[in-house]
């Protein structure tokens, strides 16, 4: 299992992220340089180089106590409270595509997800 850590940098808005997918079954995410990967969108870099259709997208929200090494690099107070977000897709047959943990922490824009299962 690959995992693929990132700051990410949303307008003034900041939050932190965790990829992870089988590097066998999508190598082009594991042999792409991590500089280049930094700003990309994983779900449609693999759609797209694939063909794959993702036929179910996931999502579940919970608040949470930002772990302290978050808190640090998203420039933080100690245990402050943010948001987790799990979004997870399959393909065909239900096949798992990736797992991605998104943790936001407090006072950041509205977010849309999209629709409910897809």
């Amino acid at each position: 299992m690959l995992q693929i850590n990132r700051v990410i940098q949303a307008g003034e808005y900041t939050f932190y992220s965790k990829y992870f997918l089988d590097p066998e079954q999508f190598p082009i995410i594991a042999n792409t340089p991590l500089k280049e990967l930094n700003s990309a969108n994983f779900a449609g870099l693999i759609q797209d180089h694939y063909q794959i259709h993702l036929e179910r997208i996931d999502r579940t929200i919970q608040c949470i106590t930002l772990p302290s090494t978050l808190n640090q690099l998203l420039d933080q107070p100690k245990n402050t409270k943010g948001v987790l977000v799990e979004i997870m897709a399959s393909g065909q047959r239900s096949k798992p595509i990736f797992y991605q943990q998104l943790f936001l922490p407090p006072n950041g824009p509205r977010l849309f997800f999209g629709k409910s299962g897809t």
